[in-house]
């Protein structure tokens, strides 16, 4: 149990037998709405929660009953007290919290879940932007030697992006895969492989002691613009196939054994 008191507040926690759960606490306005709203969980648990067998589907109603508690105490600071839960279930009612909490007590805590709802909603849009079809977002990032390369530079070939870093298995296990794709089909496309979240001397030092025959670009971590955002990249890899006019055909992540398979057959259908 956790207990918050603000300044000149006398708080009294009363215990009955061993179980914290079962402890009650008196003097502060907050913690008595803590109360409030863990004795209203317990009685839709009892009533509610209880007769779902899915453990899956129990914690999506647990997540959805803290919902409906925090639009109905959108004037109360226990709404953000409550925000821990699923990002994309904090973005549907965050927004409700009334202006006088947000900036009340436990202001750290609501600044917190915004900026993770804020990144959440980035990612969204960069998701519908990275949808087959639409343009591929501009870049331009460093190369082993330093040298600033651009997306553009490489218009008229296909492009295979890959965003990886040396610590990521998955992402080394296909490389192999990938070194023989690049080795088959260079003349058609251009493979790209995008460093991520670590230092430039980590990677310069993987990508000089390994074969890696083609263009090796790094993304620095405290570089206002990074191309993580615009594509969308939660996990790694993440590869975004692109077609000579700068379009968008394939966007997978994750490692997939039939990736190069799709890919060869786009590249290839293509140029019928």
């Amino acid at each position: 149990m956790r207990i918050v008191a603000l300044p000149d507040e006398n708080v009294t926690l009363t215990l009955l037998g061993h179980d914290m759960a079962e402890a009650s606490v008196s003097g502060s306005p907050f913690m008595q709405s803590v109360a409030d709203f863990n004795r209203a969980l317990r009685r839709y648990s009892a009533d509610s929660l209880a007769r779902i067998a899915d453990s899956g589907k129990r914690t999506m109603e647990f997540y959805r009953f803290k919902q409906d508690y925090i639009l109905s105490h959108r004037n109360d600071d226990i709404s953000v007290w409550i925000l821990n839960m699923p990002v994309a279930m904090c973005a549907q009612v965050i927004d409700s919290i009334s202006p006088e909490v947000r900036s009340g007590f436990l202001a750290p805590m609501y600044t917190r879940a915004a900026e993770n709802v804020a990144d959440y909603r980035r990612t969204l849009i960069a998701r519908e932007a990275i949808a087959p079809g639409n343009m591929a977002p501009s870049f331009t990032l460093p190369d082993i030697s330093g040298r600033m390369v651009s997306l553009e530079s490489l218009r008229g070939r296909w492009v295979l992006l890959d965003f990886w870093a040396t610590w990521c298995g998955w992402c080394i296990k296909g490389f192999p895969e990938m070194r023989q794709f690049s080795q088959e089909h260079s003349a058609q496309c251009a493979v790209v492989t995008i460093d991520c979240r670590e230092s430039r001397e980590v990677w310069a030092d993987y990508v000089s002691s390994h074969s890696m025959p083609w263009i090796n670009l790094w993304i620095d971590p405290s570089a206002d613009t990074n191309p993580m955002r615009s594509y969308a990249v939660e996990s790694l890899p993440t590869k975004v196939l692109i077609d000579p006019e700068g379009k968008i055909r394939l966007v997978v992540n994750g490692h997939t054994d039939n990736f190069f398979l799709e890919v060869k057959s786009l590249i290839t259908s293509s140029s019928l």
